[in-house]
Protein backbone atom coordinates (compact mmCIF):
# COMPACT_ATOMS: atom_id res chain seq x y z
CA UNK A 1 0.00 0.00 0.00
CA UNK A 2 1.39 3.15 -0.98
CA UNK A 3 -0.12 7.01 0.72
CA UNK A 4 -3.07 6.50 3.41
CA UNK A 5 -5.51 9.56 4.00
CA UNK A 6 -6.91 9.84 7.55
CA UNK A 7 -10.01 11.45 8.14
CA UNK A 8 -11.05 12.11 11.52
CA UNK A 9 -14.05 13.25 13.13
CA UNK A 10 -14.63 14.57 16.47
CA UNK A 11 -17.35 16.71 18.58
CA UNK A 12 -16.45 18.34 21.53
CA UNK A 13 -18.01 18.10 24.69
CA UNK A 14 -20.25 20.93 25.58
CA UNK A 15 -18.15 23.92 26.91
CA UNK A 16 -14.91 22.88 25.32
CA UNK A 17 -14.99 23.75 21.98
CA UNK A 18 -12.19 26.62 22.05
CA UNK A 19 -10.29 24.16 23.95
CA UNK A 20 -10.60 21.36 21.70
CA UNK A 21 -10.18 23.95 18.52
CA UNK A 22 -6.99 25.21 20.37
CA UNK A 23 -5.48 21.49 20.99
CA UNK A 24 -6.16 20.52 17.05
CA UNK A 25 -4.50 23.95 15.54
CA UNK A 26 -1.90 22.93 17.88
CA UNK A 27 -1.19 19.74 16.57
CA UNK A 28 -1.77 20.52 13.06
CA UNK A 29 1.01 23.18 13.28
CA UNK A 30 3.57 20.38 15.39
CA UNK A 31 2.39 17.47 12.38
CA UNK A 32 3.57 20.51 9.73
CA UNK A 33 6.75 21.59 11.81
CA UNK A 34 8.14 18.06 12.80
CA UNK A 35 6.41 15.29 10.69
CA UNK A 36 8.12 14.18 7.38
CA UNK A 37 5.89 11.57 6.63
CA UNK A 38 2.79 14.02 6.62
CA UNK A 39 1.99 15.12 3.19
CA UNK A 40 -1.11 16.61 4.16
CA UNK A 41 -3.16 17.89 7.23
CA UNK A 42 -5.80 20.00 7.24
CA UNK A 43 -8.27 21.04 10.22
CA UNK A 44 -11.98 21.73 9.07
CA UNK A 45 -15.24 22.88 11.33
CA UNK A 46 -18.57 21.73 10.41
CA UNK A 47 -20.88 24.38 8.88
CA UNK A 48 -23.57 22.81 10.56
CA UNK A 49 -21.99 22.15 13.78
CA UNK A 50 -19.60 24.57 14.92
CA UNK A 51 -18.73 21.53 18.18
CA UNK A 52 -17.42 19.18 15.24
CA UNK A 53 -13.93 19.34 13.91
CA UNK A 54 -13.31 17.30 10.88
CA UNK A 55 -9.35 16.48 10.69
CA UNK A 56 -7.78 15.50 7.10
CA UNK A 57 -4.34 13.99 7.01
CA UNK A 58 -2.48 11.95 4.20
CA UNK A 59 0.75 10.14 4.82
CA UNK A 60 3.22 8.80 2.47
CA UNK A 61 2.38 5.40 3.87
CA UNK A 62 1.02 3.60 6.57
CA UNK A 63 4.27 3.14 7.89
CA UNK A 64 4.74 6.75 8.34
CA UNK A 65 1.18 7.25 10.08
CA UNK A 66 2.56 4.82 12.58
CA UNK A 67 5.44 6.56 13.09
CA UNK A 68 3.11 10.11 13.52
CA UNK A 69 0.97 7.87 16.22
CA UNK A 70 4.18 7.44 18.27
CA UNK A 71 5.34 11.24 17.83
CA UNK A 72 5.79 12.83 21.35
CA UNK A 73 3.15 15.89 20.22
CA UNK A 74 1.07 13.26 19.01
CA UNK A 75 0.69 11.44 22.32
CA UNK A 76 -0.07 14.14 24.33
CA UNK A 77 -2.85 15.21 21.86
CA UNK A 78 -4.30 11.93 21.92
CA UNK A 79 -3.94 11.98 25.46
CA UNK A 80 -5.43 15.15 26.04
CA UNK A 81 -8.44 14.54 23.89
CA UNK A 82 -10.53 11.98 25.74
CA UNK A 83 -11.30 15.00 28.57
CA UNK A 84 -12.78 17.30 25.38
CA UNK A 85 -14.81 15.14 23.13
CA UNK A 86 -18.31 13.22 23.66
CA UNK A 87 -17.38 11.19 20.04
CA UNK A 88 -14.51 10.53 17.86
CA UNK A 89 -14.65 8.81 14.55
CA UNK A 90 -11.17 7.74 12.72
CA UNK A 91 -11.16 6.22 9.04
CA UNK A 92 -7.90 5.23 7.38
CA UNK A 93 -8.20 5.04 3.73
CA UNK A 94 -6.47 4.78 0.22
CA UNK A 95 -7.12 6.56 -2.65
CA UNK A 96 -9.54 4.89 -5.74
CA UNK A 97 -8.51 7.54 -8.34
CA UNK A 98 -11.25 8.14 -10.83
CA UNK A 99 -12.25 10.17 -13.39
CA UNK A 100 -10.22 13.75 -13.47
CA UNK A 101 -6.82 12.99 -11.96
CA UNK A 102 -6.42 16.41 -10.62
CA UNK A 103 -9.63 16.31 -9.01
CA UNK A 104 -10.38 12.83 -7.96
CA UNK A 105 -7.28 12.46 -5.48
CA UNK A 106 -6.86 14.38 -2.36
CA UNK A 107 -3.33 15.90 -2.92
Amino acid sequence: MGEVVVVVSVRAKAGRVGELERLLTTAVEQTHALDDGALLCALHRSVDDPARFVLIERFVSAEALEVHRELPYAQETFAAIPDLIEELSETVVEAIPAGDPAKGVIA
